[in-house]
């Protein structure tokens, strides 16, 4: 559409040029080059405006990931301490520590392990998060004020003068085309940019997260988790 549009501006910029009579006439009365260009300039405003709110949706959403995956990790590592601290407590019913006396092993190795892969896990959570808002940053402010760069380039270019029928047709247009054509390009780029971004430092393919450290402390309270399940099984037997 814009290419469109653009091919038209041209089309009268050589339409007028050709019946000069016609082009004063008609440009003093109802400036047709200025009206396109700002039809131009404001589906370009209108445009890059929607580029930001699907920019920044995704964005919020993927932070917005990351911390329910914060939150879900603290709860389970809540609920091992917990239980932990019940099998390490020193005084423990004799049923318990029977059935304790069994799995001894595997309650030795949690409390070595379950606090270092949880530290590991909220490090790579809380380092994906800044990562991603330091290496957007600078793409996201450039994507929320295109709009208004867009709509600056009506000044930078002169374009009033068109309205009235003064100035460079040729040249206000052309500087139109060129300012939009770097707006557009940068938009694209920053765009482009934020999104493998995000994607790179993606944990959306997994309950959890798809981070080794995350997978690892919630394969470890898994494991953990059955083994209270067998401590519990096997004091009811007492």
């Amino acid at each position: 559409m814009k290419v469109y549009k653009i091919f038209l501006i041209f089309f009268f910029i050589h339409l007028t040029a050709a019946s000069s009579n016609f082009s004063q006439l008609a440009l003093r009365k109802h400036g047709p080059l200025y009206e396109a260009i700002k039809l131009l300039i404001s589906d370009e405003q209108y445009n890059a405006q929607l580029v930001w709110n699907e920019t920044i949706t995704q964005y919020d959403d993927f932070l917005l990931q990351l911390q329910e995956a914060e939150a879900k990790i603290q709860f389970y590592n809540s609920v091992v301490i917990k239980r932990l601290e019940e099998l390490n407590a020193n005084s423990r019913p004799a049923g318990m520590n029977a059935c304790i006396k069994e799995y001894e092993r595997e309650i030795a190795h949690f409390n070595r392990e379950i606090l270092e892969k949880y530290n590991w896990c909220m490090l790579s959570l809380n380092t994906a998060e800044a990562l991603v808002k330091n290496l957007t940053k600078e793409e996201l402010k450039y994507i929320e004020n295109a709009p208004m760069e867009l709509k600056n380039v009506t000044k930078v270019c002169n374009v009033a003068l068109l309205k009235s029928g003064r100035g460079d047709q040729k040249g206000i247009t052309l500087c139109v085309v060129s300012k939009i054509g770097q707006i557009d390009q940068k938009l694209v780029e920053s765009t482009q940019w934020c999104m493998n971004i995000i994607s790179d430092i993606s944990f959306a393919d997994s309950e959890m997260s798809s981070a080794e450290s995350c997978r690892d402390f919630d394969d470890l309270q898994q494991e953990f988790n059955l083994v209270y399940e067998k401590v519990q099984n096997c004091m009811r037997t007492f």
